[in-house]
């Protein structure tokens, strides 16, 4: 319940609680949320018997990210509290960041898994690469 706390979206929606109920985030906690989005959704790729848990928090987490993005002067900046209906006011390149994430997040599928030698990649070891640099 850390990163999904029930008062705040019903243990569905992404909240860094240190900082967002009472709107005092510093600028590396406003991006906090996207590095979370991020490897969540990955372990789904990696342990895909977490995807039961993880892909409703994520979807519902996105859901939220793209309604806090109607504010500012031009009608496109990103807020925060995604557990909130109306924007709330906060913007910078770290919620900009965070729901771009969010967002993209729900778009990982099975397809995108990453390869090993034995499904299929093709990538080669050179233990003697940059020996030839210059020092």
């Amino acid at each position: 319940h850390l990163f999904f706390p029930d008062q705040y979206g019903g243990g569905q929606v992404m909240s860094e609680m240190l900082c967002e109920p009472t709107s005092n985030c510093n600028n590396d906690q406003s991006s906090f949320k996207a590095y979370l989005s991020r490897w969540m959704a990955v372990t789904t790729l990696i342990a895909p018997f977490t995807a039961p848990q993880i892909q409703p928090k994520l979807i519902t987490s996105a859901q939220g990210a793209a309604k806090q993005c109607i504010g500012g002067d031009n009608g496109r900046k990103c807020g925060r509290q995604w557990y909130n209906a109306a924007w709330d006011g906060s913007q910078g390149v770290g919620q900009q960041m965070c729901a771009l994430s969010a967002i993209g997040a729900t778009q990982i599928t099975a397809a995108m898994v990453p390869l090993t030698l034995s499904t299929g990649g093709t990538s080669k070891s050179d233990p003697n690469a940059g020996a030839e640099a210059p020092h």
